[in-house]
């Protein structure tokens, strides 16, 4: 675990029927072919995914059986995967997509590319003013426990309106000398450069 990490996700769960419900009193209602409406509109949404990329496949495909147990369509839109980044993706032209995110060793430095509402990663576009005001803080923090106390902050707000979902975190393989100690595939953890090393003879 790492350092003041907590978890700020909340009560999260797979629930069918709190989800209807809330769909109920937003007045969405099941039509007869069970597709939900409001106002004439079907309830639907399209999941942009690069063609031929298993693992998305899968995934836009579960997410679409379980969309439609509450009553809403989910088309998939299979796009070129040479274009998937630079002209959906990186241009926010999607309503939902899943792709790979990458982390890197500076986690708070990156706080701003991603939730900041002018961060070149931010590809929801939502925008909210809080979390703008704490990047600039925590960029500009002194200490450490000043820095993680901030990103806990921004963290709250990042699950209360939901830029992204991270879905589960992708099996990673490294190969290292055999002797090459304290590094290797760490997953969603971290290790200390100045502990990294050979084994003496």
């Amino acid at each position: 675990m790492v350092p003041a990490c907590q978890d700020d996700a909340g009560p999260w769960s797979y629930d069918p029927e709190a989800a209807k419900k809330l769909l109920d009193e937003a007045g969405w209602t099941v039509g007869a072919d069970g597709i939900r409406e409001k106002d004439g509109q079907k309830l639907s949404l399209r999941f942009t995914l690069p063609q031929g990329v298993p693992t998305t496949e899968n995934e836009a495909g579960l997410l679409q059986s379980q969309l439609a147990e509450v009553g809403i369509t989910l088309t998939l839109d299979g796009v070129d995967t040479d274009k998937f980044q630079t002209e959906y993706v990186r241009k926010s032209n999607f309503e939902i997509t899943g792709f790979t995110w990458l982390g890197t060793q500076y986690p708070i430095g990156n706080l701003g590319q991603v939730y900041s509402s002018t961060g070149g990663s931010n590809y929801s576009k939502i925008s909210v003013p809080e979390i703008d005001s704490l990047v600039t803080q925590a960029n500009t923090a002194q200490t450490n426990e000043e820095r993680l106390k901030i990103a806990t902050q921004i963290d709250v707000l990042v699950w209360e309106n939901v830029f992204n979902i991270p879905i589960y975190n992708r099996v990673q393989l490294t190969a290292v000398p055999r002797k090459l100690v304290n590094f290797g595939a760490v997953g969603l953890g971290s290790f200390r450069p100045e502990d990294v090393g050979y084994l003496s003879e």
